[in-house]
C-alpha cells in the first residue's frame, strides 16, 4: 500500500518562535506557557501572534513542529499529552512549575499510569500556588483595612 501524505495543518500556519521588543523573532522565551507564539499564516506570508497561548488551550492545537519552535522537547511534548489524555483533555499544563512536578514525577513515564497517578504531581504543585495567592490576596485585604 502506497504511502498516503496527510495535513498536520501547517499548509495554513506555523510557529516560527516567539516575538522580541524589537519587531523580531526569537527562538526563545522566559515563558513558554502565557506568552503567544508568533507564527506564519502561508497564504499571505503574514507574521502574527497565535491566537492562543499553551496556558489557554494545552499542547493538542500544536503541531510537533510548532512545539519544537516554541523550544519545547519532544519528552515534554509527550508528557504534556499524555497528561491531556488522562483528564480528557479537560485539563492541561499550564506553567513552567507544573511541568517540572510532572516531568520530575517519573510517573509519566511509566508504561500504563493510572490517571489519577498521572494527575497528581501537577495537581499538588498547582494546589500550592492557589494557596499562595490566596494568602497573597488576604495579606492584600489586611494591609488595605489597616
Amino acid at each position: 500500500m502506497a504511502r498516503i501524505v496527510r495535513s498536520d495543518g501547517s499548509q495554513f500556519f506555523e510557529v516560527v518562535g516567539w516575538a522580541t521588543i524589537m519587531g523580531g523573532i526569537s527562538p526563545d522565551t522566559d515563558d513558554r506557557f502565557s506568552y503567544r507564539p508568533q507564527e506564519i499564516q502561508h497564504d499571505t506570508g503574514e507574521i502574527c501572534a497565535a491566537p492562543f497561548s499553551v496556558e489557554e488551550k494545552g499542547m493538542m492545537h500544536f503541531t510537533l513542529k510548532d512545539i519544537i519552535a516554541m523550544g519545547f522537547t519532544t519528552d515534554e511534548y509527550a508528557a504534556m499529552l499524555r497528561y491531556e489524555a488522562a483528564s480528557s483533555f479537560e485539563d492541561h499544563i499550564r506553567s513552567e512549575e507544573e511541568l517540572d512536578a510532572l516531568m520530575a514525577s517519573q510517573i509519566a513515564w511509566k508504561k500504563r499510569p493510572r490517571d489519577e497517578e498521572l494527575r497528581q504531581a501537577v495537581l499538588s504543585v498547582r494546589a500550592a500556588a492557589e494557596q499562595e495567592n490566596a494568602d497573597a490576596e488576604e495579606a492584600s485585604d489586611i494591609w488595605y483595612r489597616l
